[in-house]
This record gives C-alpha cells, sequence and structure tokens, in this order.
C-alpha cells in the first residue's frame, strides 16, 4: 500500500500548486531590506526597526511549504535566516532564551572576538532582566538558583544598574544594525498555540525581541488566530482579533489561491491506477440522464476537497481501501469516501437510507432527515457552499441512480434499470445491489 507523506516541500522546483511566483516575489522583497551600505544604496532600505510579515491562509494549504522555500532562496542569497516555531515551548522564558540564542549564534559568526564577547555580554545582561530560569548561554552561566529567588536577585542587580533595558536593547540594535543583510526569522504554527500562547508570541516579536535590522515571517491562519485572541480584546469579537492583529503585522500576505484542478490532479496522481484509468476514460455514465462519473468526481473533490493536505488525506485513504481487496465498486467507493472524510453526518444519513434503497418500504422520514442534514452541514462548513448542494447530487445520482437529494419519487422509481451502464465494472459490485450495501458499511470508520 502507497500511503503520502503531509510533508511540506522545502524547494520551489517541487511546488505543484503555482506558488512559485508568490515565492520569488516574497523573497525578492525581503532582500530589498536592510541596513543602507554604499555597496547596496539602491537595493537595500534601512530598517529602524523590525518588520513584521504576515503570510495567511487556512490549515493544510501549504504555508510551512511556502516558509520553506522562501528560507531556501533567501539562504542561497546568503542571508542568515532562523526557522522557529514556538509549538514546542509551553514556557515563556525557554522560548525567549532559545530565541536570543538562535539569534546571537548568527551575529557571533559576523563579528570579531572583542565585539563577540561584548555583544554575548549585553544580551545576557537583557535576557537576565527578562528570564531567570538556570541555563547555560552561550558558555555564560545565568545562576539564577531556584526562578524566585533568581528574580529577587536579577531585580536588586538592575536597581544597582545605571543600564535601562531599553538602554541594553539600543546597544544589541547597535549591533544588528552593523550587519550588511537582516536576519530574517521565520515563525511557524502560531495557528496551532492556545490564546495565551499566541499573544506572548507577538508579545515577543513586537516588543521583547523586537530588534533593529531583523526581518520576522509569521505564518497562520489569520481567521483561527483572530477568534482565539478575540475573546481577550474589545467586545470580545473576532474583529477585535483581527483590529488586534493589524497591530502586530506590517506587511500581511494573503496565501494565494490554487486551480481548482491541481487539488484534483494531486488526488489522481496519489490514488490507485484502477481509479485513474477509470476518470480518464471518463465514459462511465448513468443511462437516465448521462451524467459522466469523470466530471461528477472532478466537481466532487474539487467543491469538497480545498487544500494539499486534505486531498492526501482522502488519497491515503482511498488507497488503504483498495488496498484491503474488498469487492466494491472503484467508483461507488470514490465518491462515497469524499462524503464521508468531508461531510460525516451527511455519510452517517446515507448509512440509514438501506431500508428506502433496498427495500420495497417508503422511508420518507430516513430521507428527510438525510436532505436537512445535508443541506445544513454543507451551511455549517460554507455559507456559500449550500448552493453547490447540486454537486452533492450529481455524486449520489451516479451510485443511485437517481437524485436523492432534491428528487420527488418513490420506492418503486428505485433500481438497478436506472444505473450506470458501466463496461468497465460488473454492475454486480455496486452499491445500489441489494447484496453489497453492507460490504461499503465496512469503511464507516472514524474520521481522523
Amino acid at each position: 500500500m502507497s500511503l503520502f507523506s503531509d510533508l511540506p516541500i522545502t524547494k520551489k522546483e517541487q511546488d505543484a500548486f503555482g506558488r512559485t511566483k508568490f515565492i520569488d516575489d516574497l523573497t525578492n522583497f525581503i532582500a530589498k531590506q536592510g541596513v543602507e551600505s554604499e555597496e547596496k544604496k539602491e537595493e537595500h532600505r534601512s530598517i529602524s526597526d523590525n518588520l513584521v510579515i504576515g503570510i495567511y491562509g487556512p490549515w493544510g494549504s501549504g504555508k510551512t511549504s511556502v516558509v520553506n522555500c522562501v528560507q531556501h532562496e533567501l539562504n542561497q542569497k546568503d542571508f542568515d535566516t532562523i526557522y522557529f516555531n514556538p509549538w514546542r515551548y509551553k514556557d515563556e522564558d525557554l522560548l525567549l532564551l532559545d530565541l536570543f540564542k538562535l539569534i546571537a549564534s548568527k551575529i557571533n559568526k559576523k563579528l570579531n572576538g572583542e565585539k563577540k564577547e561584548l555583544f554575548s555580554k549585553v544580551l545576557l545582561k537583557y535576557a537576565k532582566y527578562i528570564v531567570v530560569p538556570k541555563i547555560n548561554l552561550w558558555g555564560v552561566e545565568v545562576d539564577a538558583k531556584e526562578t524566585v529567588q533568581g528574580g529577587l536577585e536579577a531585580l536588586g542587580d538592575f536597581l544597582k544598574e545605571e543600564n535601562t533595558l531599553d538602554d541594553y536593547k539600543d546597544k544589541i540594535n547597535g549591533f544588528l544594525n552593523e550587519l550588511d543583510k537582516p536576519i530574517v526569522i521565520f515563525v511557524d504554527d502560531i495557528d496551532r498555540l492556545d490564546k495565551h500562547e499566541i499573544q506572548l508570541v507577538f508579545k515577543t516579536i513586537k516588543l521583547t525581541a523586537a530588534f533593529s535590522n531583523i526581518i520576522y515571517v509569521l505564518s497562520f491562519d489569520d481567521e483561527m488566530v483572530a477568534k482565539s485572541i478575540g475573546e481577550n480584546y474589545g467586545e470580545g469579537r473576532e474583529k477585535d482579533g483581527k483590529d488586534f492583529i493589524e497591530k502586530i503585522i506590517q506587511v500581511p500576505l494573503r496565501l494565494p489561491s490554487y486551480a481548482s484542478d491541481s487539488i484534483f490532479s494531486l488526488v489522481i496522481s496519489n490514488s490507485t491506477l484502477m481509479l485513474q484509468k477509470d476518470v480518464e476514460r471518463n465514459n462511465i455514465v448513468l443511462t437516465s440522464n448521462k451524467v459522466k462519473f469523470g466530471s461528477v468526481y472532478n466537481q466532487l473533490i474539487t467543491t469538497l476537497i480545498s487544500t494539499p493536505r486534505e486531498a492526501k488525506r482522502y488519497s491515503n485513504s482511498l488507497n488503504f481501501i483498495f488496498d484491503s481487496e474488498i469487492d466494491v465498486s472503484t467508483l461507488d467507493i470514490s465518491i462515497l469516501e469524499v462524503i464521508r472524510l468531508k461531510l460525516p453526518s451527511t455519510f452517517k444519513e446515507i448509512i440509514k437510507l438501506n431500508n428506502f434503497i433496498n427495500s420495497n418500504v417508503n422511508d420518507s422520514i430516513s430521507l428527510i432527515s438525510f436532505r436537512e442534514t445535508l443541506r445544513g452541514e454543507m451551511l455549517n462548513y460554507a455559507t456559500s457552499r449550500v448552493n453547490e448542494i447540486g454537486i452533492i447530487g450529481d455524486a449520489l445520482t451516479f451510485i443511485f441512480g437517481i437524485n436523492i437529494v432534491t428528487s420527488d419519487f418513490r420506492v418503486s422509481e428505485f433500481g438497478l434499470g436506472k444505473h450506470p451502464d458501466s463496461s468497465l465494472e460488473d454492475k454486480s459490485k455496486r452499491i445500489i445491489d441489494k447484496k453489497n450495501f453492507n460490504k461499503y458499511l465496512q469503511f464507516n470508520k472514524p474520521s481522523v
């Protein structure tokens, strides 16, 4: 059985969704930022404060892939870059210390021995007044002892100091401004954090670690993050969360959408050879109304499968079914599996239609329940999708021989006489055959 990894790509040459121009444009935009020098006055602009770029997109849409590609392109241009994933940290102090350590490792490569030592001391002083756990930082022990005691000691040292936190920050900025190119820090998976952790990351970027000549590139689902943090601001609305994000992000960029046929191509390329042949031939039709499997399946995929991650999950699930060698129709199960994964409540209602489909009893209650569930689930999925219920109807028409979504009909109208006349498959495998219906229920496993 061939399963497909959800690992993001790392180079733009691997891009299958037309994001290469976006990757190039963002890379070039970042490359033009930086400290002005005699050699590069035309190419670089001064960054007096840190610059924060946001890459917005829903889960599974390829944000990490884009981040990886931009980071790779910048590395090729001799930029110092850092990939930082805050999801790894549950402690604010450790998050800050690790971020400072990563920044220091990049700066120290550019400094000579004396400046390197001086910078380490300055950054260490700055860090010591912000965080207080025991830790060995770049070979220098931060002797905070116990957290509370260390905090008191740090406070005592701070009161004796002539320099303020801002003074130390200015000194750090002085070292950073000596770099000929900005350090670019990519912060990923922010939308996987809880609301308190999200606030911590934003505070770190806009306050604690808001150093000069550093560019932060943040990738996250802006709607999800806005809903999460909106509860703590204004009237607790999503709009309040969006207003807060606007204060953090200076350059908001929406991940470009991809052509719907690219998702369908990904599904087909990852699917069993049997299904690929069926789609390519596209001559499997429903005798009563000439519905073609290829076009119906394409519309169903492009309507319900919206991201590369979803496409891979669907392909993996479908290949698992095919590998199980249960004697079912490739066509029927391919359609039903889309519905099971994306419209699970509707799929359960289809199961309840067993009596209606395979008996002489009019089960109008089950049919009404099915239609109400489908409409409700499509509305929850996206308010605009209710108009696409007809696509679901076409897909189910191909399976059952009549449109159970919209048609007003009696059980006597149902049956194999309305069934697709396929020369590629034995009709005895189809779900409409009474003896086969329960075979398809073997795949009613929980969605993952």
